[in-house]
C-alpha cells in the first residue's frame, strides 16, 4: 500500500530538491515533454488516462508514496476501459515513479503519471496509435485552507457510467466550460442526469447526518476514488456508520457536516455551498475526527 524509503538527499539532511523530474521511456530529466499541435490527443480529447499520486515526507525523515500500487492499478484499469495498451508493466511504473520521487530529492511531491497517444490526428480512428507515458514529479505546496465554499454546477455530470470509472483527460474538459461558476466558491458540485448530488469537480463527496456519514454509491457517476475508499474504511474501523445512498441538494443543504476526499484535496470540510451553512458553518466534529486520522497515517504520526 504505497512505498516508504529513504532518498539520497534526505540520508544526507540535504533539503529536497525544489525543480521538475519528468520520466519518460526511463530517462529521467528537468524538462517537460512536448508534442505538436498535430497530435491525436489535442485533436480528440482521448485516448489519454492519467493519475494524481501524493508522495509525503513522514514524521521519521522518509519518503512515503501514498498507494502507489493500487494508483498504478487504476492507472492500467483506465487505459483499459478506453482499450489503450500500456507498453509497461505495474512494477515497472511503480519503479519508475519510486525512482522520480528519488531524483526529485524527496519529500511532499505530487506525481502525475500520463498515458497519451502520440498519433497524428489525421484520422479519429487511433488503432495504430504509439502510446507514450512520462511521468512529471514536482513539489506540492501545502494548502493554508482549513474548510472550502463550494456551488453546485449547472452543469449536469452526464458522461456514461462506465466512462466515468476511467481517469481519463476528456473527463475533465467539463470544468473549462464552468469556469465562470467558481467565482467566488473553491469548488463545484456536480449532479448527474437525475438531479442527484454525485460528485465535486476533483473529489468524492460525503455527508453527515445525526453521526451518520453518506456517500453517492459507486455505482453512480463518479471516478472510484482511493481516498474516498481509505476515508471509509478507518470510518467502519472507529465504529462509525457509513452508508452509501444518492444524495439530493436538501440532502446536502440540511447536512449536518460535509466534506471532500481526493489525493490532492486529502480530506476537505465544506462549510458553505450554494451560499448556506453546512451545519454550523465550520468543520464538524467527525470530519475533523477523519482529517486527523488521515494526516496522521500518511504523515506516519506517533502521537
Amino acid at each position: 500500500m504505497g512505498a516508504g524509503f529513504k532518498t539520497r538527499s534526505q540520508n544526507a539532511r540535504v533539503k529536497p530538491n525544489s525543480s521538475l523530474r519528468v520520466w519518460a521511456d526511463g530517462v529521467i530529466s528537468a524538462r517537460k515533454t512536448s508534442i505538436d499541435s498535430f497530435n491525436f490527443v489535442l485533436h480528440y480529447g482521448a485516448p489519454a488516462v492519467w493519475e494524481g499520486i501524493r508522495a509525503y515526507l513522514k514524521e521519521d525523515g522518509t519518503t512515503h508514496i501514498w498507494l502507489l500500487r493500487p494508483h498504478i492499478i487504476r492507472l492500467f484499469n483506465s487505459a483499459k476501459i478506453l482499450n489503450i495498451e500500456i507498453p509497461y508493466t505495474v512494477d515497472e511504473l511503480v519503479k519508475a515513479c519510486q525512482e522520480v520521487v528519488e531524483a526529485a530529492g524527496g519529500g511532499d511531491l505530487y506525481l502525475r503519471p500520463i498515458v497519451y497517444a502520440t498519433q497524428d490526428a489525421e484520422s479519429v480512428r487511433a488503432q495504430s496509435n504509439k502510446i507514450n507515458v512520462d511521468i512529471y514529479c514536482f513539489p506540492l505546496k501545502s494548502s493554508d485552507k482549513t474548510s472550502l465554499k463550494a456551488r453546485i454546477s449547472s452543469t449536469p455530470r452526464g458522461y456514461p457510467q462506465y466512462f466515468m470509472q476511467a481517469k481519463t483527460t476528456a473527463n475533465y474538459a467539463v470544468l473549462h466550460n464552468c469556469k465562470n461558476e467558481f467565482e467566488g466558491v473553491d469548488e463545484l458540485l456536480f449532479c448527474d442526469n437525475d438531479g442527484y448530488v454525485v460528485e465535486a469537480s476533483v473529489a468524492n463527496i460525503f455527508i453527515v447526518k445525526q453521526d451518520v456519514i453518506f456517500t453517492p454509491p459507486q455505482t453512480g457517476s463518479i471516478l472510484s476514488g482511493l481516498t474516498r475508499q481509505w476515508v471509509a474504511q478507518k470510518a467502519q474501523e472507529l465504529g462509525l456508520q457509513i452508508i452509501e445512498r444518492r444524495l439530493t441538494r436538501p440532502d446536502i443543504f440540511t447536512a449536518d457536516e460535509m466534506f471532500l476526499t481526493g489525493t490532492y484535496m486529502e480530506v476537505m470540510p465544506i462549510t458553505v455551498v450554494d451560499g448556506r451553512n453546512i451545519g454550523k458553518g465550520e468543520p464538524g466534529h467527525l470530519t475533523r475526527m477523519l482529517k486527523y486520522e488521515f494526516t496522521k497515517h500518511t504523515r506516519g504520526l506517533t502521537r
